[in-house]
Formats: structure tokens, sequence, C-alpha cells
């Protein structure tokens, strides 16, 4: 699986989180101060891809909402063998959780 682009609104540290220009090829890092939002673009991945995250388990899951937000949605695209898949996952304060895989 190669992701090709993070979208997200209203998770953990980001109001807004656009990941769209990766490389073709090699390595990406991620750099950064400490407390920059680093581990939240892991996070917000976990998110996405499994409907929590690492770091908080499913009794926590509202605060994966940015805070003083009401609800949150990511939006990955990634490949796998050359077929292109997006996943759009979406949560809000109440616990309401909702998740879509499109080709």
């Amino acid at each position: 699986m190669i992701i090709t682009s993070v979208h997200a609104e209203n998770v953990l540290k980001y109001a807004s989180l656009k990941l769209d220009d990766r490389p073709a090829n090699g390595v990406i890092a991620i750099g950064g101060a400490n407390e920059s939002g680093k581990s939240s673009i892991g996070e917000t991945i976990c998110f996405a891809l499994f409907g929590r995250t690492f770091s908080l388990g499913a009794e926590q899951l509202e605060k994966v909402v940015r805070w003083g937000e009401n609800h949150c949605s990511v939006v990955l695209r990634f490949e796998v063998e050359n077929q292109s898949y997006e996943l759009a996952r979406f949560l809000d304060k109440d616990g309401n959780h909702s998740a879509k895989l499109c080709l």
C-alpha cells in the first residue's frame, strides 16, 4: 500500500491537514520540534485506516476530534497494485462514527 494523500479536518492538533505532494520514489521523513504535530500525522493515518489510534483506546475515541470542535473527518487516498482507493472516515463528539471506501 502506498499512501498518496491525506486530508483531515479537526483531527487532534490539526484544524486542517493536507498532505498531497509526496515523492514518487524514496523515503519520506517527518521532522519538527517537540509538540509540533509529527505524531498526530501518524495518529491521523491510523485513525483513517483502523478507526482508532495507537495511543487512544476505543473508550477515548472522541478525543480524536480537535478540542472545541464537534466532528472530524479524514480522507486517505492510497494505491495497492496500481489500483487507487479513497477511504473516508468521520467521527463526532457523541461517538457517531462512519467510514466509506471507494475505488
